[in-house]
């Protein structure tokens, strides 16, 4: 009894209690692991940042309930969508942050893709029914780079940022997956990558 009490306050505290994702500081906890994983085992690590376009005008228009509701709906796509490697938090708000397993050789930008049709293609159950889009930044980090988490997160939010400038609904990629955007191009960043 005593051990099942334990898991259960651990499992609670490393999530989000809405979409029962894990919460930003177990996510951030496991980006060091999985960035020593890259490093360790020669495979580029993939980052997304995923934002709800207009959430407030969600939240404004037909209520908070309504927008738990598309959260919870979001959380669920998300799941659906992505693999069991990968790491889907509720990073804060209408945020979320996803690690991506790149060591199969899988694309990071057409999971990104497929993760914003999913998305768009989501009618939340609601009187009456709302559809939600999503913006994505993507960030490759590639191993043995010395970039820290901090300019990970701030190069995959960057990213973001050039998404919704060019209209939403969309994904902002680079480092050689420029060529599966959608609605769009994604123009270079004023930054360049760390390493």
């Amino acid at each position: 009894e005593q051990q099942r009490l334990t898991e259960t306050l651990r499992f609670l505290s490393e999530r989000d209690p809405l979409t029962q994702l894990l919460n930003r500081r177990t996510v951030e906890e496991l980006a060091a692991v999985r960035m020593r994983d890259s490093d360790t085992n020669d495979w580029p690590l993939g980052v997304l940042i995923v934002d709800l376009d207009h959430f407030k005008r969600i939240n404004d228009t037909h209520g908070h309930p309504a927008g738990d509701l598309v959260l919870k709906a979001t959380a669920d796509q998300m799941k659906r969508t992505l693999r069991s490697t990968d790491v889907v938090a509720r990073f804060g708000g209408e945020e979320f942050l996803i690690i991506l397993d790149l060591s199969d050789g899988t694309h990071a930008a057409e999971i990104a893709e497929r993760l914003r049709r999913g998305i768009a293609a989501m009618t939340v159950p609601h009187e009456p029914p709302i559809s939600v889009t999503a913006s994505i930044g993507l960030w490759i980090r590639m191993p043995g780079t010395a970039t820290e988490w901090s300019e990970v997160l701030a190069a995959a939010d960057q990213r973001l940022y050039i998404a919704k400038a060019q209209g939403r609904n969309q994904v902002c990629a680079g480092d050689g997956d420029e060529h599966i955007l959608a609605d769009g191009s994604c123009p270079a960043p004023s930054f360049s990558r760390a390493g």
